[in-house]
């Protein structure tokens, strides 16, 4: 609704909230209700909204894509990032 009447930019939502990722976790969820309660309208703002979020990342691509990804290390990390080493033992004495 704030998106709608432009009250907050509708790609911080899109990005933010990943509805698409949403929809297609409820989708046997929501096509069970519909049939269930007989309303074919039941989840239609989340079908809307996950399509707009389809199409919003097929324009933006995410700045994390085309990176490589480096193995997991000794500490069980990995991805994009960088680890800091750890901590030098403290010498008690």
């Amino acid at each position: 609704m704030l998106a709608l009447h432009q009250l907050i930019a509708e790609e911080m939502l899109l990005d933010a909230l990943a509805l698409d990722r949403y929809r297609d976790e409820l989708r046997e969820d929501i096509l069970r209700l519909r049939q269930r309660t007989g309303n074919r309208k039941l989840g239609e703002n989340l079908e809307v909204a996950a399509e707009r979020t389809r199409e919003y990342r097929r324009r933006v691509p995410g700045k994390v894509r085309g990176r490589q990804e480096r193995p997991p290390d000794r500490w069980g990390g990995g991805g994009v990032g960088t680890r800091p080493p750890p901590p030098a033992p403290v010498r008690r004495g």
